[in-house]
């Protein structure tokens, strides 16, 4: 697997094309293109991107707005005063990355190098701001995907670090996620591949191809805002309701601080609409889909799909002390919105309860006898 951490969507939208170059080679291969999202452990979470104007991209590195021409990278110059050591590593814990987009390739033999383009109108692959990419593939290290790692990338600001990581046995796959990054793994470093992913943001403002790849060269479109002074009349049409965990009779989420809380909404004729979560969540332009996540399928009734008409949309909460927060979720498409408002209430987890004393005691019937609790 060849994983790219510093390849990733700067906001919500769909895929359309995998554009991808590989080196010459007398046997055929197979290869996987895969997105993965990542997940934080419980003491940390993920920065969202800055809302940038159209012609701009949010850069964590410089934490600023950057035209689409520039790039994005520890290796930049621009990126010099933020005191970031090269080559890039990440000390603490890195995040769990779930897999949500595989896509199967077979590579024929060829002596020269060879173009691969994946067209993918027919499928509705959805991608979410801080998602990245990944390559797995049969072939020897370094004998895939064509990379620039001598003197003609040596000072280009482009380059980029992945993560070389080895299957179970030979053409073995990682599947599933990645819970921890194998000791085993090789950095590759100070590289430019050719590797280019086209995506759509499919929000009612407007739609322009957006890209994603090692070169950052193609046109980006930064993630939308809501400003619902200016947005569509407000309606009630959408039904929107959370469905887990399911609020209180004082419009209340009870959740434990520090620990990732999956929120589901659902709403009616959601198919083109999306979805906006203020602080503390802080995400804009999150798509509905017509089921809900993995996680909570099984044994909550709301996920059952009754009609077309359901669609749901989800996103990870996390609280880092204790308190109540008002979180405002919103819903527009191109004719009506919808917001609703619950609050948040984060708690502390009782611990070490134990009852003194602690070894069974023969009692009489009628003679009260003291447990005392800690």
């Amino acid at each position: 697997m060849q994983l790219f951490p510093g390849m990733w969507f700067s906001h919500a939208g769909q895929l359309v094309s995998v554009e991808l170059v590989v080196q010459p080679s007398t046997k055929s291969s197979l290869a996987r293109v895969q997105i993965l999202r990542p997940y934080c452990n419980p003491n940390q979470h993920l920065v969202p991107p800055g809302g940038c104007s159209r012609g701009q991209y949010w850069c964590h590195l410089l934490e600023a707005c950057v035209c689409t021409t520039c790039p994005c990278s520890p290796y930049d110059s621009a990126a010099e005063s933020r005191g970031f050591v090269l080559p890039p590593r990440y000390a603490a814990l890195p995040p769990f990355y779930h897999l949500v987009a595989d896509l199967p390739l077979t590579i024929n033999p060829s002596p020269d190098l060879s173009v691969l383009s994946m067209l993918l109108s027919n499928r509705e692959i959805l991608v979410y701001p801080d998602d990245i990419v990944a390559i797995q593939h049969t072939r020897d290290f370094g004998t895939f995907l064509h990379c620039l790692n001598s003197d003609a990338s040596l000072k280009s600001p482009w380059r980029q670090s992945y993560m070389s990581l080895r299957g179970t046995e030979w053409g073995g796959w990682w599947e599933g996620a990645l819970t921890s990054l194998p000791k085993e793994g090789q950095w590759v470093d100070g590289v430019v591949c050719d590797l280019r992913m086209l995506y759509e943001d499919n929000l009612p403002r407007g739609t322009e191809d957006d890209n994603l790849g090692s070169s950052f060269k193609e046109t980006t479109t930064a993630p939308v805002v809501w400003a619902w002074e200016n947005g569509p009349t407000p309606s009630t049409t959408f039904g929107l309701n959370i469905v887990h965990p399911v609020p209180d009779k004082d419009n209340q989420i009870h959740v434990q601080i520090n620990v990732p809380t999956l929120i589901v909404v659902k709403v009616l004729s959601g198919e083109n609409a999306m979805c906006s979560w203020s602080a503390p969540i802080q995400q804009t332009g999150i798509p509905f889909l017509p089921y809900c996540p993995e996680e909570v399928t099984q044994f909550l009734p709301d996920c059952k799909r009754q009609s077309h008409d359901a669609w749901f949309s989800s996103v990870i909460l996390v609280i880092p002390t204790e308190g109540v927060q008002m979180l405002n979720i919103s819903v527009v498409n191109a004719v009506s919105s919808q917001n609703l408002s619950v609050e948040v209430c984060g708690y502390t987890a009782v611990t070490g309860l134990s009852v003194e004393p602690h070894r069974c005691r023969r009692m009489l019937v009628g003679i009260p006898q003291v447990r005392i609790q800690k």
